[in-house]
């Protein structure tokens, strides 16, 4: 009888428990559906059904629970529908219609799905076709308005790569014909609509390249190494190979060699005796020059009087100074604060010493006090005067106190532990103990400097002795340093030595600025007045109708351009290839 109660109570438990876990999955619910997520509210809802049965009794939770699973197949058969998924969103839409059979809202979106499906089966239907007769435009214009309605329509996008591989292989076909009958517009015209199907075609780009490579090697045999360059540059752009890097090379070398020219370069000193500094100055500008030059740029004597340069360069160093001789520039008088600390004996010694002899001056009066004699207790005797011995009797104990005194043993334990404990501190102690205190270090702070100046003045002429430009350059040089006098490393202040260069280190290094920057302006001055002549020249060729001539002279202008301007180097290339 036990054994059934007890299986009835955890019936009844387990019922309880159930009801809740379903009423907390009913709310849940309901708030899902307050928040527009008809999927949470179904799911909520089927686990309130799976703990507590008795739900699909209950009209209430019955309808909310048909409105959640109506609602959630029309939500996902609309998300269906967005990615082109017309046959799944059917299905969903269908769902939805069989839990509530008076949905407008789905009867309207199968329909439309319905349609859409339709469309794109016919479009499909009719692109298949249209490839079967090799209408292949027309075929791949039907697969991509059936793609447009479904995405993810598999046969119309084997339908479209079927059409577009065997399209651009055609034309193809038909641009290799015309390309070994010597017709490069048409071949040309026929590559580019086989990429316009397939841009990564390798045979349609390697058939640009042939075209592009006859047409340079043409233009190479009149000698119009300018356009054959580009010809030959525009066929690597289609696929790069060495037998097209070879002959850019060799292009652009003959295009160097018709614009190369000369420039002489001379360094002299304006001061008075200070040939020394001139020739270093001297040797900075060549090395520059010569590291930074274009190929066709040549630096030549400027005293060649049977082939003089075309543009001669007079660098004169105009002044050369440093200053500072030792550098000291003034001093500070400043004061270090610092915490200093220091070994002194440990006060607490005395103190627990003091302590201790206390403790056990009070241990030893506790024991004295403890064993002090009071009056006699236990049985004692008394004799009558008449000779008789009286009954013994019993004194009253001092409440278990020592004699005639209140100590208790007790007392005396504690004390003897507190002996104990002052002994054990006082042997623990150290004798010595850091103590802190602020203590100052006076230190003076000395402050160096060194600094220079170098001027020089530039002064370019062409062949007719024209001066076409002058220009300064100035570079200065400043170094500065601080060292500590009194320094005290122990407290933070360390030794700081002098790091400052000498003066012929100093000179050095504005010899070396200057250089530098007076072979930047030379280089890229002598370009541009270059430049200038070639601009000119180009623009009269285009000016007279001559339109190869202009192309030569243009292809010239962008390799003069691009040592000091990349910028407007490829705004020139870009047309010259349209």
């Amino acid at each position: 009888m036990k054994k059934i109660t007890f299986i009835a109570l955890l019936f009844l438990i387990g019922t309880v428990i159930s009801g809740c876990t379903a009423k907390r999955l009913i709310k849940r619910g309901d708030a899902s559906m307050l928040a527009n997520r008809p999927a949470d509210a179904e799911r909520y809802y089927r686990e309130a059904l799976e703990h507590d049965s008795d739900l699909a009794e209950k009209p209430a939770f019955v309808e909310k629970f048909k409105r959640a699973r109506s609602l959630a197949a029309y939500e996902k058969g609309t998300s269906l529908a967005n990615q082109g998924l017309w046959e799944q969103a059917i299905i969903k839409f269908s769902e939805t219609l069989e839990i509530d059979p008076e949905s407008a809202h789905a009867k309207r979106a199968i329909i439309q799905a319905q349609a859409r499906r339709d469309e794109t089966e016919r479009l499909y239907s009719d692109a298949a076709h249209l490839a079967k007769q090799r209408r292949w435009d027309d075929a791949i214009r039907q697969a991509e308005a059936a793609l447009k309605i479904s995405p993810f329509h598999r046969p119309a996008s084997d339908v479209l790569a079927v059409a577009k591989n065997s399209a651009a292989a055609e034309h193809c076909e038909a641009g290799n014909r015309l390309l070994a009958g010597n017709n490069l517009a048409e071949a040309e015209m026929e590559f580019r609509r086989s990429l316009r199907y397939i841009p990564t075609l390798v045979p349609a780009r390697e058939g640009l390249a042939r075209a592009d490579c006859i047409r340079g090697m043409a233009d190479q045999e009149k000698g119009l190494w300018g356009s054959a360059l580009l010809w030959y540059t525009d066929a690597n752009n289609h696929i790069s190979k060495r037998e097209y890097i070879d002959k850019i090379e060799a292009a652009r070398n003959r295009v160097f060699s018709r614009i190369s020219f000369g420039i002489g370069v001379n360094v002299t000193d304006a001061r008075v005796r200070r040939t020394v500094e001139s020739s270093a100055l001297r040797s900075r500008v060549f090395a520059n020059i010569s590291a930074r030059k274009p190929p066709f740029l040549r630096i030549e004597s400027a005293k060649n009087i049977a082939n003089p340069p075309s543009y001669t360069v007079s660098v004169s160093l105009e002044d050369l100074s440093v200053r500072g001789g030792q550098g000291l520039v003034r001093s500070e008088n400043r004061t270090h604060y610092y915490t200093a600390y220091r070994k002194i004996p440990n006060p607490e010694i005395p103190r627990l010493r003091i302590l201790l002899r206390i403790a056990r001056r009070d241990l030893a009066r506790l024991r004295r006090d403890f064993n002090r004699k009071g009056h006699a207790t236990g049985k004692s005797t008394r004799s009558t005067r008449r000779g008789k011995r009286r009954a013994p009797t019993r004194r009253p104990q001092d409440h278990r106190h020592g004699k005639a005194t209140r100590i208790t043993k007790r007392h005396i334990e504690r004390k003897r532990a507190q002996v104990r404990h002052l002994r054990h501190r006082l042997a623990v102690a150290p004798y010595t103990i850091t103590e802190s205190f602020s203590a100052n270090w006076p230190y003076v702070i000395n402050y160096y400097e060194k600094s220079g100046v170098i001027r020089a003045s530039i002064r370019i002429t062409n062949a007719d002795g024209v001066t076409i430009d002058a220009i300064t350059v100035r570079k200065t040089f400043r170094q500065t340093d601080t060292t500590i006098d009194n320094p005290n490393p122990r407290i933070g202040l360390r030794v700081d030595p002098l790091i400052l260069c000498s003066n012929d280190e100093a000179r050095t290094s504005l010899i070396r600025a200057a250089g530098s920057e007076v072979a930047v302006k030379i280089v890229a001055t002598v370009l541009k007045a270059k430049a200038s002549e070639i601009r000119a020249k180009a623009q009269n060729a285009s000016r007279r109708g001559n339109s190869i001539a202009a192309t030569e002279a243009y292809v010239d202008l962008v390799h003069l351009v691009k040592p000091y301007n990349a910028t407007e180097a490829a705004r020139l290339l870009e047309r010259l290839r349209r």
